[in-house]
């Protein structure tokens, strides 16, 4: 819910006036220190990864008096990004091994049991029809004997195969292409706001069951936002009066 407060002050910060800018910067802290008191290291980085993108956004805005100026800039700018994920990987895996932090994380099940799973039932095309999303760490469960792992891609693997993967890929590139070519044309301040609340979704689809998932609230809002503008969009392009 921190995280959906955070996208839709984005939303509306260029239109709001000061004194409301003031009030949803608090609003924004309060939020901030919410997420970081978590110890969620997924919604810490989605945080991370949400300053990021307002960040890049916002540079892509300044402008340079010459060409050489702007190119000295965009090449600072992606060292530093490269230099800090360096930097935090090199910090984390000092202490651990990859194959320790996926042990430790649980997701070794996925190479151990799950997709033996799927291979030895032929049942990667369409899937086991349901796998659980909500049992986490329980071990082996249902009638597949299969093993939770905290991950949307890996439950949508699960439970519709290759073919539901396809499908529900299908679904959200239409999205991803609606914002780039309908919600850009018309707000791009907007589609910036949409691009990244998609962006940490995508992104919280890693750590947690939770992309198109209706559990949790972000996965509601972070979807229904941009298909609403695409659709407020398309029907002004079509001469249909519509209100965002």
């Amino acid at each position: 819910m921190a995280l959906c407060v955070l996208a839709c002050s984005l939303l509306l910060w260029d239109k709001s006036r000061r004194l409301k800018k003031a009030w949803m910067l608090a609003v924004d802290l309060v939020m901030a220190v919410l997420i970081l008191s978590t110890g969620s290291r997924a919604q810490v980085v989605a945080l991370g990864i949400m300053a990021a993108l307002v960040a890049f956004y916002q540079t892509r805005r300044l402008r340079f008096r010459t060409r050489k100026q702007k190119k000295l800039f965009e090449f600072g700018k992606w060292a530093v990004i490269f230099g800090m994920i360096a930097l935090a990987g090199a910090n984390y895996f000092q202490h651990t091994s990859l194959e320790q932090a996926l042990v430790n994380s649980n997701r070794m099940g996925l190479f151990s049991i799950n997709l033996p799973v799927l291979l030895r039932e032929n049942k990667l095309w369409l899937g086991l029809v349901y796998a659980s999303a909500g049992r986490f760490g329980e071990g082996r469960i249902g009638l597949y004997q299969v093993y939770y792992v905290d991950n949307y891609y890996v439950y949508l693997l699960m439970s519709s195969g290759i073919l539901g993967c396809a499908i529900q890929l299908a679904a959200i590139f239409l999205v991803v292409q609606g914002i780039r070519t309908t919600v850009w044309k018309h707000n791009r301040q907007a589609a910036e706001c949409l691009t990244v609340m998609l962006v940490i979704n995508l992104f919280m689809g890693l750590f947690f069951c939770a992309v198109i998932y209706p559990n949790y609230i972000h996965c509601t809002l972070f979807w229904a936002l941009p298909m609403m503008y695409i659709y407020a969009y398309k029907k002004e392009e079509k001469g249909i009066s519509c209100e965002t």
